[in-house]
């Protein structure tokens, strides 16, 4: 749909709701991108974990608590990697969380 600039402004439109306030949308996918060795990983488990326990994820209260799907890619990680994050943030001992 092509909308004029006066059409597109009258739009009822409900804006983003988020999981965490302007950090993950409730809706959609999430990217992670950096260079290997910066993070990534440990960020997206922190970001689970405060959504499994309800926690703030850099100083934003998540809007729902819930359980998470882990999926883990066997080229990226082995098990136990993701068992000592697990075990590190928290997580183990849950039962909120799946691996796939």
């Amino acid at each position: 749909t092509i909308y004029s600039a006066s059409e597109f402004e009258a739009l009822n439109l409900t804006g983003t709701k988020y999981l965490i306030p302007g950090i993950a949308p409730s809706k959609g996918v999430t990217l992670l991108g950096g260079i290997t060795g910066i993070g990534k990983t440990r960020l997206a488990y922190d970001l689970a974990a405060c959504v499994m326990y309800s926690e703030p994820f850099l100083d934003e209260k998540p809007n729902d608590a819930g359980n998470v799907l882990f999926i883990n890619s066997p080229s990226e990680m082995i098990l136990d990697e993701v068992k000592e994050y697990f075990f590190d943030r928290g997580i183990l001992g849950s039962n909120k969380y799946s691996v796939i």
